[in-house]
């Protein structure tokens, strides 16, 4: 009897490890990235050509951990949660998507396109991080600082200061990740509407 019961205790360890899929570990890390929707079509082209810059962020955003808050006074990392990349690098190519989507220039290009540009387009992220200190399934916030610069003459013509925020269903990263994607994509609607406005009247002055 204790022999079978060696036997069936073998064959079980062997049969689980034949088995292609395996529940995640509990100190697995799980890694997110942001695919928010974006404009579409909203205005007319302009013939002009603008150079995306890539995004800077401030020190405590230069890493792809998942920043939240409990305080006002500390910001925190969700220990097995992480962005797939640094928030600001995620960001560059859904700006350069963004507007091109959304029909405003003729080109646009990234910070490392060749092609000569009208405008450039230069941002810093202030705040990446989903929020517990109002409520208790949390904020998803997003403040983006933004300054559009006449690429000949290095003329800043416009400045603006973007926040977004969506509340979160639940608390966690993933619902967080959720919240944070819709915060992304109403500041890019919001950007390209900026951007509309800025260069209706550049163009025309």
């Amino acid at each position: 009897m204790r022999h079978l019961t060696k036997t069936l205790l073998l064959a079980s360890a062997l049969l689980a490890a034949c088995t292609p899929f395996q529940p995640p570990r509990e100190d697995a890390r799980s890694t997110w990235e942001l695919n928010p929707e974006l404009p579409s079509g909203m205005f007319a082209s302009s013939d002009t050509t603008l150079n995306v810059a890539r995004p800077t962020a401030i020190s405590a955003l230069a890493t792809n951990d998942m920043a939240y808050r409990e305080s006002a006074y500390q910001r925190r990392y969700y220990a097995r949660n992480q962005w797939i990349d640094a928030p600001a690098r995620l960001l560059h190519p859904l700006f350069i998507d963004a507007v091109e989507s959304a029909g405003l220039f003729a080109t646009v290009v990234g910070s490392g396109g060749s092609a000569p540009a009208d405008y450039r387009l230069e941002s810093e992220l202030l705040e990446f991080e989903h929020d517990y200190t109002r409520r208790d399934a949390g904020v998803a916030r997003v403040v983006l600082r933004a300054r559009l610069v006449e690429a000949g003459s290095g003329q800043v013509l416009s400045t603006q200061r973007f926040r977004a925020e969506v509340d979160s269903r639940e608390a966690g990263p993933a619902p967080g990740v959720a919240a944070t994607n819709r915060a992304v994509g109403d500041l890019l609607h919001d950007m390209v509407r900026w951007l509309n406005a800025e260069i209706g009247e550049s163009i025309s002055s």
